[in-house]
């Protein structure tokens, strides 16, 4: 399937997300997702933003070929802080949110994948869910770091840097959200990166759904880590190759054979 095909996959999701969270009755995945979103959002403008408004510009020691700017540098000071500050929230909230609800978000992806694709998915225990949230943990220093890499590299190109650096974001945001189904598959963080390669389409059309909402205020904050990861469950879902059970084992009774294809 062609990139531009899977990103429509993507983006149209979204909407097969909301019928199945209003059909299947999972409202109240909203709750607990909302709050912590909120909670963050709260704790990072109290803390990084207040310190913002503490800090000034003593105009009478900038240097000469900066003098003109005058009482106006402490205005300028502030809009380049706050720019950055809002880039920074924005970076931050989406790994964040996906370390510390990865336990959580798992088991909504598991509920799905039962409760509405009607499959059987692999047991998890607390020790799974703690392992998840390593897994998580780990998963988004390795990909916060080639996603500033690449946002850099990208920003200085013309024209489409800009354009450029929303889609790798994207792309990012949606790899987060597609491996909570494929690490419950038993499928390791290298062999996830080459899915989400193998499927870059569809990752950037989750992603891309996911980064506008959560521009919009409180509303986008609470709604976008349920919707992403229901939307991002039953797309994985689709593209995953049967998962057979492995019969004399004691545990998980689950193993897959993953071609990455």
């Amino acid at each position: 399937m062609s990139f531009l095909a899977e990103l429509g996959r993507g983006l149209n999701a979204y909407g097969e997300a909301h019928r199945v969270i209003f059909r299947h009755n999972l409202q109240k995945y909203l709750i607990i997702p909302g709050v912590v979103c909120i909670a963050y959002a709260a704790l990072f403008f109290l803390a990084v933003g207040g310190s913002g408004a503490l800090i000034s510009i003593d105009t009478a020691e900038l240097p000469w070929i900066l003098s003109w700017l005058g009482s106006a540098a402490n205005w300028v000071y502030r809009v380049f802080y706050w720019t950055a500050l809002i880039f920074l929230f924005f970076v931050s909230f989406r790994y964040v949110v996906q370390v510390l609800l990865s336990p959580y978000l798992s088991k909504l992806s598991e509920v799905v994948e039962a409760r509405v694709l009607g499959q059987d998915p692999p047991e998890l225990g607390w020790q799974e869910y703690a392992s998840d949230m390593v897994r998580a943990f780990r998963l988004a220093i390795r990909n916060l770091i080639r996603e500033v890499l690449l946002c850099f590299v990208i920003s200085f190109v013309p024209m489409v840097g800009a354009i450029g650096v929303f889609l790798i974001a994207s792309y990012y945001m949606g790899f987060g959200f597609m491996d909570y189904t494929l690490e419950r598959h038993r499928i390791n963080t290298r062999e996830s990166a080459r899915f989400c390669r193998t499927h870059s389409g569809l990752s950037v059309g989750l992603g891309l759904v996911a980064n506008v909402g959560i521009l919009i205020p409180v509303i986008g904050w609470l709604i976008v880590p349920t919707y992403a990861t229901v939307a991002s469950t039953l797309e994985t879902m689709k593209l995953l190759p049967p998962l057979p059970r492995k019969a004399g084992l004691g545990g998980d009774p689950f193993t897959r054979q993953f071609s990455g294809a």
